[in-house]
């Protein structure tokens, strides 16, 4: 339950209607609203926290920095701002060093308020980067590689796409999903890969499109460990894409030993896989250039319902 605050605190901080009390245990604040910008409270912070603690100097530079001038300054169009009192409480000694860019705010009232910015878009791409799970070729066990007269997008459609992969995974009967966005495939999907009355579970673990995608797989053979397994594409630039299955070296001794009895039963049939692959791969592209090429049908016939100059009246 949210209710707006009305009690003596919010109306002596000069926050009246713009304090939500939130009717939780838990102990949170947040502010909000952009254009008319509002704190959140929980009961339970409420319940704990001192008077001072509510009105007090802090709060009202919280409210106060919620209309800033940080986009103009920095040019970060999604950010945090952080306090330079909350920079301290969680022990950073040298924000900048951990990303952070120093911003200044002027109020009446209050003076100059010092913050730290953190740019969003920034830490998202630095997750990206450091999340990647590939097999490279100096961790692999086993490297299986084919070379197609096609881009990029097309070997990676046939490479991902369930309903292409079962014409030419050898032994494949049927992929289904069963974890994910129905309709999306990437990082976090779980497919069951079908060989008869067998399935394999393999698990999304990293998705970049025309780049690579990783694999975490569970071989139906009791006792075996999950193997991770790497499609990467590489474009030669000439039209022709490389493609490689690289899969991982586990890190344990036990599960390596395990991995190289499995290793050379699959090596067949990824080379098989792989050369079904080509006439497939090798057609789409054919195809492609043709479907590009086509000449544009004629435009119809004006049937000179538009007008094509101004109708100009004069008036006596």
């Amino acid at each position: 339950m949210i209710s707006a605050c009305q009690a003596s605190p919010a109306r002596q901080a000069g926050l009246r209607g713009r304090v939500i009390l939130v009717d939780s245990p838990q102990q949170f604040s947040f502010a909000y609203g952009a254009l008319t910008p509002r704190v959140a409270v929980s009961r339970g912070l409420v319940e704990v926290a001192s008077r001072e603690e509510l009105v007090g100097s802090d709060v009202i530079v919280v409210h106060r920095l919620l209309k800033n001038h940080v986009e103009e300054s920095t040019g970060f169009s999604a950010y945090v701002l952080y306090t330079a009192s909350c920079v301290a409480a969680m022990g950073l000694d040298d924000p900048a060093g951990g990303g952070l860019v120093e911003h200044r705010e002027t109020f009446d009232g209050v003076g100059e308020v010092v913050g730290w910015v953190r740019d969003l878009h920034g830490a998202w791409d630095e997750e990206l980067a450091g999340a990647r799970i590939v097999v490279t070729p100096d961790d692999a066990a086993r490297v299986v590689a084919a070379v197609y007269d096609a881009p990029p997008a097309i070997v990676w459609d046939y490479v991902t796409s369930p309903a292409r992969r079962i014409q030419w995974q050898y032994g494949v009967t049927g992929i289904e999903t069963v974890e994910g966005t129905a309709g999306r495939r990437g990082a976090g999907t779980v497919n069951h890969c079908i060989h008869g009355k067998d399935a394999i579970v393999e698990e999304v673990m990293d998705w970049r499109p025309y780049d690579y995608v990783t694999y975490r797989s569970q071989m139906p053979i009791p006792n075996t460990p999950k193997l991770l397994n790497t499609f990467a594409l590489d474009d030669l630039g000439d039209g022709r894409t490389r493609l490689e299955m690289r899969f991982g070296r586990p890190r344990s001794a036990r599960d390596r030993a395990i991995a190289e009895t499995i290793l050379p039963m699959v090596d067949d049939s990824i080379r098989h896989g792989l050369e079904a692959l080509r006439p497939l791969i090798e057609a789409a592209a054919a195809a492609a250039p043709a479907a590009v090429d086509a000449d544009e049908p004629d435009l119809p016939v004006a049937q000179g319902r538009n007008l094509r100059e101004p109708v100009i009246q004069s008036v006596s």
